[in-house]
């Protein structure tokens, strides 16, 4: 694929084949998200990459924290949620709550994950750049997987109740998570575009 139609083709998969995937791709993915743009090239990136094998030990906590999280929405930011839910082509039942949380239990059955951090900033300067220049290398990451038809998605969910409990498993209790990726051939394809805002109602300075 050409660069515009990798960003225009790419969709958030949740579901994935058993195929496992090469050392080769895994490293070529890792070294386009380590040529990402950087503040004063600090490259501040780390990644763990998360075998099937350990996935599995990992269910009942990332189901657990999405179960948490619906605990503490108010009804109307879960209506909210739900509506939400409904538009996204998340493979399973009618329920798209119980696809989803059936997804943060299993990432899809995902052969591999990588979970991206980078050090605790020491100031609000340094947290601001950090949390963009790992966005960017992320981006960097699941285009270039795109573009070889191999599936992903960005995941911050799981981080928001168990990234403590992630960072001890991991033993980096002083670094903050950034994204956990599931990484994968496609089992399902999404083939409609999630609804996207007009870019023209976002933007100022053009006709």
């Amino acid at each position: 694929m050409d660069t515009m139609e990798t960003i225009m083709t790419r969709r958030s998969i949740r579901k994935f084949k058993d195929t496992p995937l090469s050392e080769e791709k895994i490293w070529k993915y890792l070294e386009a998200a380590n040529m990402a743009p950087t503040a004063s090239n600090r490259q501040p990136w780390n990644f763990i990459v998360i075998q099937r094998e350990k996935l599995e030990n990992l269910q009942e906590l990332l189901e657990a924290s999405f179960k948490e999280r619906l605990e503490d929405m108010g009804e109307e930011d879960y209506q909210n949620y739900k509506e939400r839910l409904e538009k996204m082509p998340i493979p399973g039942e009618a329920d798209q709550i119980k696809n989803m949380q059936s997804f943060f239990r299993t990432l899809g059955n995902a052969p591999v994950a990588i979970l991206v951090y980078v050090d605790e900033p020491d100031s609000e300067q340094r947290g601001f750049l950090d949390v963009q220049d790992a966005a960017a290398a992320i981006e960097n990451l699941i285009l270039a997987a795109w573009a070889d038809g191999v599936g992903s998605c960005w995941m911050c969910g799981p981080l928001v109740k168990k990234g403590d409990a992630l960072k001890k498993i991991f033993n980096i209790t002083d670094k903050r998570l950034i994204a956990l990726i599931p990484l994968g051939y496609p089992e399902t394809f999404p083939v409609k575009t999630p609804p996207k805002d007009d870019v023209k109602d976002k933007t100022r300075g053009l006709p």
